[in-house]
């Protein structure tokens, strides 16, 4: 029914998706947003949908929706759209106070940020959504006035079952929103739905919008084997959607990390292929927070520190909640000698992200830092903090603490750390992969001191 009215009033796939979301109240600049097109693009597809409705006004427009489509099966996005499209978060708000709509305003801002969620509704009765599952919402965030107490705001995340399952709740005093408390909730939120959803995608049935959110989900892990497994799905996403740049991006991504830590077996060809993944990604989407980044990792691995601060900072301008961008934002500051204004960035970096899995590598790096600025106390104590997650990066801590040790003569620690390196069982050829590391992040000036007290302290460097 609804394909055929689409058909009968001459609608493309994108003009009906445009219908809806002003349908929805979304203004003209939330849809170029949540759609990632121009301002003025919305606003050519929006007289074109009035003058073939044959309607006066967006309300008038936002009437015949509900009336003809708003019961019906969600449009697929056509194939010549780039990157595919599917409603994966519910996002609702059941109040109409200034605060609540700057509250959901600021919430869809960052939750859309991560790019491979779309913030939009599905609407379908109970019957079609069991028939066709996969054209339902797997997710549903509401943001909503606490029926209890009418000061506070609740942002609840549910699976989009027929028990709707309550998966979380935030509670939140309507006047104490700020931004980067805000960008928290967003980050929990995002982070429990990512956990729930990737245990149920299987690789050969799943859609490419299901394969892209595993990827990302494995992607923001620092275990190897997952990411092993999200760049062969990145692999196989390139050739689903060669016009996609959200899997050239996160590819870039992992390359980067994996190049860095000597992950791969041929050097030579991982940089190419990283160059022309982020090459790609800008080439498709410059004002993508994800293509920003591939293009830092790119300017990063050529040594130009300036071009890399450029792009790493569009990229958390296009989206706070980008923590990679803050995380090698923080190495370039160190390389410029600017180790003050590194470590307090991984401290707001901390504060913005608690408790994910980003801690270990940013209490590793606020370790590097700290030793930077000859703060060793400081530093001993990050790598220790650091050395508690499960996946951080054991060599380079070690070394870290090693050095420190042997500088401040401390020869219980030197042989507690020496011990705990042979546990490893690792080779020359590791240690010179994690000093590469470390060459990413110490300014050459302090790499040599830091080099002769490992030498000092019997390590083979």
């Amino acid at each position: 029914m609804g394909k055929k009215l689409q058909e009968q009033f001459d609608l493309t796939n994108r003009q009906r998706e445009i219908l809806e979301l002003v349908s929805k109240g979304c203004s003209n600049a939330d849809i170029a947003q949540l759609l990632s097109i121009s301002p003025n693009t919305v606003k050519t597809h929006i007289a074109t949908i009035l003058e073939r409705l044959n309607v006066s006004n967006r309300t008038e427009a936002s009437v015949f929706f509900q009336q003809h489509f708003g019961h019906h099966e969600v449009v697929e996005v056509s194939s010549s759209d780039s990157a595919p499209r599917r409603i994966m978060v519910e996002l609702s708000v059941e109040n109409n106070s200034p605060q609540l709509n700057q509250f959901s305003e600021n919430f869809i801002q960052l939750l859309n940020a991560y790019e491979a969620i779309q913030v939009m509704t599905a609407h379908g009765d109970e019957k079609e959504q069991k028939l066709d599952r996969d054209q339902s919402a797997d997710y549903q965030v509401n943001i909503q006035v606490n029926t209890s107490d009418q000061s506070k705001v609740q942002v609840v995340l549910f699976e989009a079952t027929g028990s709707q399952r309550q998966l979380d709740k935030l509670v939140q005093e309507l006047d104490e929103i700020e931004p980067d408390h805000l960008v928290q909730i967003v980050v929990q939120c995002y982070r429990k739905m990512l956990m729930h959803f990737v245990e149920t995608v299987d690789d050969s049935r799943a859609s490419p919008s299901k394969l892209l959110i595993k990827a990302l989900t494995l992607c923001e892990s620092i275990s190897f084997d997952k990411q092993d497994k999200a760049l062969t799905l990145c692999r196989v996403l390139i050739e689903q959607c060669p016009g996609w740049h959200l899997p050239y991006a996160i590819k870039a991504s992992l390359l980067y990390r994996m190049v860095t830590l000597g992950q791969v077996k041929d050097d030579k060809d991982a940089l190419t292929e990283l160059a022309v993944s982020s090459k790609t990604a800008f080439s498709i989407n410059s004002e993508s927070s994800w293509s920003q980044l591939a293009f830092g990792y790119f300017a990063m691995l050529s040594s130009d520190l300036e071009l890399a601060k450029k792009h790493l900072k569009a990229s958390l301008k296009a989206n706070p909640c980008q923590y990679k961008a803050m995380h090698f934002l923080g190495q370039v500051l160190a390389l410029e000698g600017n180790t003050a204004e590194g470590i307090e960035l991984y401290h707001e970096m901390l504060r913005k992200f608690p408790r994910s899995e980003a801690d270990g590598l940013c209490y590793g790096a606020l370790s590097v830092l700290y030793y930077c600025a000859k703060d060793f106390e400081n530093s001993k104590q990050a790598a220790h903090r650091a050395l508690m997650y499960q996946d951080s990066p054991k060599i380079p801590l070690l070394l870290n603490l090693i050095s420190i040790a042997e500088i401040e003569q401390d020869q219980l620690s030197l042989a507690t750390c020496l011990e705990e390196l042979q546990r490893l069982d690792i080779t020359p050829e590791t240690i010179k992969v994690s000093l590469g590391v470390a060459s990413k992040i110490v300014p050459p000036e302090l790499m040599h001191d830091y080099l002769a007290s490992l030498k000092r302290a019997g390590v083979a460097v």
